[in-house]
Order: structure tokens, then sequence, then C-alpha cells
């Protein structure tokens, strides 16, 4: 094995840590957060305090340059890549409504409702993650003479940045391009039941604070901003289709906050 770095013993320097790269350093490890090693040296007579990412560290030996309780080499814990999450919560949909029912208890309907998050990433050593995301948002509203029961629905694949903050807590940024999608089950007293569909690319920000709650398990609260344009509506009544190009001020805007709470599994 490699010597770069052996520096000299000192009354503090009891513990051995070997990086990636065969290194041996003589030190005092203070604390291990996240697999990252917080340790104390001697460098030129003054006590320096520093530290070591996971993905530098082989195995460190706690003890090693005494004689009692001597351990076996510990391998640093192992980052858990994978992270799955399930959430659901309060959304609110920001973009104007149709003149005719602005301000109207029903408008209001249609602008509140809930929605389910479902998502995947896998994060590379240095934080940065891939992975995938499905948001549907449902809203509904209903009078005597009008229905409205509206879905939308986005996927797409996201990246993220993960900051670990200590106690299994950490704090994630990410961001995503999709296939946004829009559907009305509605109804008119002159037209009967009828369904309104529409797609286009839209664009997720999701900022997510997961709690530890174990090892393997997160509290994860956070918030997200959806956004889209639909400028084509698709008209299906029975087996009668149409499709109209939406004028300008009158396309059905998608932009839509989340408030969201769930759990996060790091298997």
């Amino acid at each position: 094995m490699g010597l770069l770095c052996l520096f000299p013993f000192f009354t503090q320097a009891q513990d051995l840590l070997v990086t990636s790269e065969g290194d041996s350093i003589s030190c005092k490890i203070t604390s291990i957060e996240n697999g990252t090693v917080h340790f104390t040296l001697d460098r030129n007579g003054q006590t320096v305090q520093t530290l070591m990412p996971p993905q530098k560290v082989s195995t460190f030996e706690e003890g090693f340059y005494t004689k009692k309780n001597q351990k076996p080499a510990l391998s640093v814990p192992r980052q858990r890549p994978w992270r799955l999450g399930i959430s659901s919560g309060y959304g609110r949909r920001l973009s104007k409504t149709h003149e005719s029912l602005a301000g109207t208890s029903y408008a209001r309907g249609l602008k509140n409702g809930y929605h389910i998050t479902l998502e995947g990433q896998y994060f590379f050593p240095s934080e940065t993650g891939i992975g995938l995301v499905y948001s549907s948002f449902h809203a509904k509203s209903e009078s005597q003479s009008l229905m409205d029961d509206i879905t939308i629905s986005f996927l797409g694949p996201t990246l993220y940045a993960k900051m670990p903050s200590g106690n299994n807590n950490s704090f994630l940024l990410g961001g995503s391009f999709g296939y946004l999608s829009y559907k009305d089950q509605a109804y008119s007293h002159s037209n009967g039941d009828f369904t309104l569909k529409g797609a286009t690319l839209g664009a997720m920000l999701d900022a997510t604070y997961d709690i530890g709650l174990s090892e393997n398990l997160a509290l994860g609260l956070g918030l997200s901003v959806t956004s889209g344009v639909i400028e084509k509506i698709t008209i299906e009544k029975g087996r009668n289709k149409q499709t109209i190009d939406l004028d300008a001020g009158n396309e059905e805007g998608l932009l839509r906050i989340d408030l969201k709470v769930g759990l996060s599994f790091y298997p």
C-alpha cells in the first residue's frame, strides 16, 4: 500500500484513515456524517480540522495507534444512491379563469384541488441525480347546469441536486421537462356530457426537504411548480371528435403550485 502522507504520531492521532488511492493518514476521527469523515491531524505542529468525502475514503480504523481496544478496519458506510418517493397535498392553479366564471365559487372549485406524485432518482457520489417523476392533479366543480372534472398529469425525466445536512436529512432541488396532459370530463345543460383533451410540453421545478426517520425512510416536505399552456383542444362527444385551435388569450394555462407531504425511501 502506498504511503503518501503518514503524519507523525501525536497524543490525539489514534486513528488510521486510508484513502481510495491507498494513502494512509494518522488522525483523530471526530465524526462521520452521511459517509463524510471529519477528522483532526497534526500539520507542522498545529492541529488542523478537516474532512474527506465518502468517494475518497476506502477504510478507517479507530484506535489503530493504541495498543488497547484495537478494532478491525471498517468500511465507510456506503451512501444509498436510490431514492423513491410518494407524496400528496394541496394544489392551486394560478392561470386565469374564463371571464364568465371569474370570481365565482365555481371557478374557485376548479382552481383548488389535490395532487399525488410518484418519483424515483439515482444519485451519483457527486450528489447529482437523475430520475423520473409522475404527477397528477385533480379538481372538480359542479352546479345544476355545469360540471367540470379536471385531471392534469405530468410525466418526465428529472435532474436533481442533493445537499445532505446531517442526521439523514437532505435538501433536494430538481427540475424536469416532460409530457403535460389535460383532461376535462364536462357537462353542460345545453350540450350534455363531453370530454376536452389536450397536451403540451410542460416544465416542473421541485424543492423538497427530507427529514430522516431512519436509515431507509424519511419524511418529505416540499413544494413544486408546474407550467404549460394548451393551445389546441380536442372535443369528444360520443364517437364524434373535433380538434380546435384556441385563440390567443383563450389558451388553457396550466400553471400550478403544489404543497406536498410524503415519504421518501432509500433502499
